[in-house]
């Protein structure tokens, strides 16, 4: 199935409610195994450049939300395809397209009928193909991630919900929330974890 998505105008800046110590924890704990973006098999389109909204120096989680954030620098000529799989399993957990209209910050949201297990590594992957068949290569970028099924969100304030779930370390969930309720937090929490956007 593919899903047209669209983009959400990028929010203004103020603080946070996370220490440092905090932070010096978020940064300490485990390493980002892989992140790596590239084109393969000789590719020779000049394919737009893509990025996952990700910590760059460890594994972060994602929880109820099931949101990823996407930049594209423009429109591909071809869907973009995301898959999520786990080391070292050949099976896939899940695979689609998305078709892209417009350049910009996009959402990924795995169906609520994927099946994610807690204190699991698995493996996001977006990718740009250089053509309609599978060998003409493509343009890709990869992060490892796991799954937690805390139950977080509550009718409280925009902004406790938010600081609750950095709290918990359900950083995907904190992101995507603070991007698509248009909170002045998204920028800080990029900032907290060093993610540059590029222009």
């Amino acid at each position: 199935m593919k899903i047209l998505l669209t983009t959400i105008g990028i929010l203004l800046f103020t603080t946070l409610s996370v220490t440092a110590e905090e932070k010096q924890r978020l940064a300490g704990e485990k390493s980002q195994q892989q992140t790596q973006s590239g084109s393969i098999r000789g590719c020779r389109l000049n394919l737009p450049t893509l990025q996952i909204l990700a910590p760059r120096n460890r594994i972060a989680t994602i929880g109820e939300a099931q949101t990823f954030l996407l930049k594209v620098s423009e429109i591909p000529p071809y869907p973009i395809k995301v898959s999520i799989t786990q080391p070292y399993v050949s099976d896939t957990v899940w695979l689609d397209e998305l078709i892209v209209n417009q350049a910009g910050i996009i959402t990924v949201t795995i169906p609520d009928n994927i099946t994610l297990k807690p204190d699991t590594d698995y493996i996001f992957t977006a990718s740009i193909p250089c053509g309609e068949n599978q060998l003409s290569g493509s343009k890709f970028v990869r992060i490892f991630f796991q799954y937690a099924d805390n139950q977080l969100i509550s009718q409280k304030n925009q902004d406790e919900n938010i600081n609750t779930l950095l709290k918990n370390d359900i950083f995907y969930d904190a992101l995507f929330f603070s991007y698509q309720q248009r909170l002045p937090q998204f920028e800080q929490i990029l900032e907290l974890e060093g993610i540059e956007i590029f222009n």
